[in-house]
């Protein structure tokens, strides 16, 4: 009320010369009608917000299915929940209502073909985006009041022939193609009435024929031409227009979904309609309106008194056609129906009341090149101008009009609805009740630093190579494995080096269950074999080891093959070291050396140890300075040993306290 009597203070001095605002001031009382709806459906999704708070309690305590069934959305009807049971729909329902159907996986709305390239794409990580779902398109009908803004003032609730200006009735198809974006194809009804409670003075131009119908009226009047007049006005019409509408409300930052949105439009179309008066009783006579008191020479009467009696004085039958397109020059086009375009703006809420049923609250106003809506277009007379009258219509003086108007006539709508959304298997809500939003949160929450890092570096074999580069996810535990996870299998006999007994086993030899090499007995026959001159291999060390490498398997293999064909043979073994070092770390690791070799004989191929002379010289003979002539000297020479040599076979460790070298 204060904003109304603001405008009314501030604005009345400007109604007879601003168009726009003359226009605003008419309009005043439908705008305030919307604005108190507006609150009222406001305060009622408040009060229904937090009962579904309470609601969402007693929730808890029902069966999931009957959950579902109150709770009833696009999240339901479609995949809505992670799989991973993070983020459930039970959980988000507690805090609010609807719920989101989810974008990153595969969903029935989008089984087309071009929307299945995209989401394929999306899902393959080969696309940014989702495919935007196929939604509904929605059917839509409304009533409320309609009010005419033109020359003759509106009847707003007041007496009650009608108790309104007006009233409609319509119908809509709409189609969203965006979150933000749809468009709508209206067609409305209406019915509109306009009375004057000021009288007008324009008899003397209703003469001229500025107005045929009315100018039968005065010439008619026996109660002389110079009679009074209160203007009034009943216009029947039809539009059909195009709706470009702009949804706000749906972009939620701190809530999964709204179930209140705001709309915004630019509308344009076509108007026809045909207006009639009401200045006639019962029997053809025009109303004598000198009995009706004058507003503008009593100040004790008030516009609900004029409008009382002018209401008493009328039969409140329109039966005079008024001044418009066509008139009587024209009487057959659209059936006596004027069409003008229009065009317009206005603005709505939708309030979401299931996943199928919306009600909408809207008000539009529209604008028409046109000023005979209300079947008036001539601006009431100002100062002294003045035309004589006939004596055979009652002589006198009669006003002139200062000409057309100024402005053209307009009409407002103010609605309620229901909107109809035809959703299905395979189609969501309206695109503009959803939330855009929704899935880029879903993903920043999703996003946990922790669990990312606790996913990345998971191992679920404890092998110590991540899932995400384990070629062999289940590697059994405590098997050594290379840097892709996979077990080690050393001599590639085909048993792990788990189970492998003997890890280095010679290539190209069967063996057992366990990994042992099957040595097969060496007969070669003894014309290729000279006992005499054998000439056998050295096996070299890296630095600070005495583990033998795999590649000298074969080396030791060709020995034992020897020492098997030549049972006389002895074998003189001789460890040695490079200079670097001490001499007794360099005796203690010769010694570790030579030993190696001659277990693996004894082990591998089972050559009695007492074939072999074992010397250890440490560095004793070492020269080298460069890497390669120190690797040279870092060996085991083997040599077959002279007809009556003798030597220790197993001779104890020189510095047993030394620890010398390392096998790994």
């Amino acid at each position: 009320m204060l904003v109304y009597n603001f405008i009314k203070f501030n604005f009345v001095g400007l109604r007879k010369n601003k168009t726009f605002i003359n226009q605003f001031i008419r309009m005043k009382k439908i705008f305030t009608l919307f604005l108190f709806t507006a609150i009222v459906f406001a305060g009622f999704a408040q009060e229904n917000d937090k009962s579904d708070k309470k609601a969402d309690k007693e929730k808890k305590e029902k069966s999931a299915k009957s959950s579902d069934k109150q709770s009833k959305d696009d999240a339901i009807i479609f995949i809505g929940e992670p799989e991973d049971g993070d983020y459930s729909l039970e959980s988000r329902r507690e805090i609010s209502t609807p719920s989101m159907p989810m974008y990153n996986v595969e969903q029935e709305f989008n089984k087309g073909k071009k929307k299945r390239k995209q989401q394929e794409a999306f899902m393959n990580n080969e696309y940014y985006f989702p495919a935007k779902p196929k939604n509904a398109w929605q059917l839509g009908v409304r009533g409320g009041i309609s009010m005419l803004n033109g020359d003759i003032n509106q009847n707003f609730f007041k007496g009650a022939k009608p108790f309104v200006p007006g009233y409609t009735f319509g119908a809509s198809v709409v189609k969203p193609f965006s979150y933000l974006f749809s468009i709508r194809l209206n067609y409305d009804f209406m019915e509109m009435w306009n009375t004057d409670w000021q009288p007008s003075t324009l008899t003397a131009d209703l003469i001229r024929n500025t107005d045929y119908a009315l100018a039968n009226y005065v010439n008619d009047n026996p109660n002389g031409g110079n009679v009074k007049i209160f203007n009034n006005s009943h216009t029947i019409a039809h539009d059909m227009t195009f709706d470009a509408v702009f949804t706000v409300g749906n972009l939620r930052y701190h809530k999964e979904r709204t179930k209140v949105v705001f709309n915004f439009f630019a509308t344009m179309g076509g108007f026809m309609y045909q207006t009639w008066y009401d200045h006639l009783d019962a029997n053809g006579d025009p109303y004598d309106y000198r009995s009706i008191p004058d507003i503008n020479t009593n100040p004790d009467v008030s516009k609900a008194d004029v409008i009382q009696a002018l209401e008493t004085m009328r039969n409140g039958v329109y039966e005079t056609p008024a001044d418009g397109h066509p008139n009587s020059k024209n009487p057959t086009i659209l059936n006596n129906y004027s069409f003008r375009p229009t065009g317009g703006v206005g603005m709505g809420m939708s309030f979401r009341l299931s996943r199928v049923v919306n009600l909408d609250l809207q008000a539009r106003m529209m604008f028409t090149k046109d000023d005979l809506m209300d079947g008036v277009r001539w601006e009431e007379p100002a100062g002294n101008n003045t035309v004589a009258i006939p004596a055979s219509q009652g002589g006198g003086q009669a006003p002139v009009s200062r000409g057309l108007t100024g402005n053209y006539d307009s009409y407002t709508n103010t609605t309620l609805g229901l909107t109809f959304k035809l959703v299905g298997k395979n189609k969501t809500e309206s695109t503009t009740l959803l939330n855009p939003l929704h899935y880029s949160y879903q993903k920043i929450a999703e996003n946990d630093p922790e669990k990312a890092i606790e996913e990345l570096l998971k191992d679920d074999d404890d092998d110590g190579v991540p899932n995400r580069m384990d070629e062999e996810p289940d590697t059994p535990e405590g098997a050594p494995v290379n840097p892709k996870g996979i077990a080690l299998d050393s001599d590639k006999d085909g048993v792990i080096d788990l189970y492998d007994e003997e890890p280095f086993s010679v290539p190209g030899l069967p063996v057992t269950e366990k990994g042992v090499a099957i040595v097969p007995i060496v007969e070669e026959a003894c014309q290729v074999c000279d006992c005499e001159n054998v000439v056998l291999p050295s096996i070299h060390f890296d630095k600070d080891k005495y583990n033998i490498r795999p590649e000298f398997y074969a080396h030791l293999h060709s020995v034992a093959a020897k020492l098997n064909v030549c049972p006389d043979l002895r074998v003189r073994a001789t460890g040695m070291t490079d200079k670097d070092d001490s001499n007794k770390y360099n005796e203690q690791l010769s010694w570790n050396r030579v030993n190696e070799v001659i277990e693996f004989l004894t082990e591998n191929y089972g050559i009695d140890r007492t074939r072999f002379i074992v010397l250890f010289e440490g560095e004793a003979n070492a020269t080298g300075t460069s890497s390669f002539e120190q690797y040279r000297e870092r060996k085991v020479t083997l040599e077959q040993a002279e007809p009556g040599e003798v030597g220790d076979s197993n001779p104890p460790a020189p510095h047993p306290n030394v620890k010398a070298g390392s096998k790994e």
